[in-house]
């Protein structure tokens, strides 16, 4: 086109073609332009619809991986929730008798221990209560008696009947005596001397040591038992705690459900030693 230009010898005509070329040159440029641009903003809208797209997979990915992160932190909050429930005793395991029955065996040997002791103590207590009752009830009848009769045998005769009176037991032990120094002073003729006397005063003094003796039999037994009662049952707490604490390293959930139920069965054995010792104390 630009030779054809130069061919041309007309002024006029090499001007019109001059400005021909130069427009149809300035509309290819600006047509290539416009379809470049065009073109890079179908490549951009390409790009960003596949970022677009990668960043919806990336989406859905982490939604998928958080879901199941969710439910496997759900299910271990399950499973430690059940583990949780099944260490928890029922309602019938909440009884006093249930605890001890749920116990382990050193604790269990320490309750036997406690109930024994328990047993044997009231025992005791028991039975004292009552002899000394009938010792108050019989003494007093033997005094009224003894003060208010001038006749020996008959004094005698009631004091026989009353066993459980101390001192009608001392007054048969020094009748007793006396009546032996008697019949011997008549075989040999002979008047009570000091010496008979002092039999007959070491004959009442042995009969008071017996029946204070009789009086305060099983009281170290008691004795015994207020002191060591509570120290046995303090050693069951001490063991039975000690288990608990052992059971919850090996278990995942450390509420204090888990070890709640330890610890109540270990403080039954203290309560058992205090109620075990303070019949015996008091």
């Amino acid at each position: 086109m630009w030779i054809y230009l130069l061919s041309v010898k007309n002024n006029t005509v090499k001007k019109k073609l001059m400005k021909r070329i130069i427009l149809f040159t300035i509309i290819t440029i600006l047509a290539f332009s416009t379809s470049t641009a065009l073109a890079q903003k179908k490549g951009e809208k390409k790009s960003a619809k596949k970022e677009s797209v990668k960043k919806e997979s990336i989406v859905e990915q982490s939604f998928v991986v958080e879901q199941s992160n969710s439910n496997k932190i759900i299910e271990q909050t399950l499973v430690k929730q059940n583990v949780a429930q099944s260490m928890v005793p029922s309602s019938n395991e909440h009884s006093i008798i249930g605890l001890m029955l749920g116990s382990g065996p050193v604790v269990l040997f320490v309750l036997a221990i406690l109930a024994a002791l328990s047993i044997f103590t009231w025992g005791i207590v028991i039975s004292k209560i009552s002899y000394i009752r009938t010792a108050k009830k019989e003494s007093k009848e033997f005094d009224n008696i003894f003060w208010s009769s001038k006749n020996l045998s008959r004094i005698l005769e009631v004091a026989k009947d009353l066993d459980s009176s101390p001192v009608a037991n001392v007054y048969l032990a020094g009748h007793k005596e006396l009546t032996e120094i008697l019949e011997t002073s008549e075989k040999d003729s002979q008047n009570v001397s000091n010496e008979d006397l002092n039999d007959i005063e070491r004959a009442l003094k042995k009969a008071k040591s017996d029946e204070l003796n009789r009086l305060e039999s099983g009281t170290t037994f008691l004795a015994t038992t207020a002191s060591a009662a509570p120290f046995i049952g303090l050693f069951g707490t001490v063991w039975g705690i000690m288990n608990a604490f052992i059971g919850l390293s090996n278990v995942k959930s450390s509420s204090i459900q888990a070890v709640a139920p330890g610890i109540s069965e270990a403080l039954i054995a203290t309560a058992i030693g205090l109620a075990a010792a303070i019949p015996a104390a008091i």
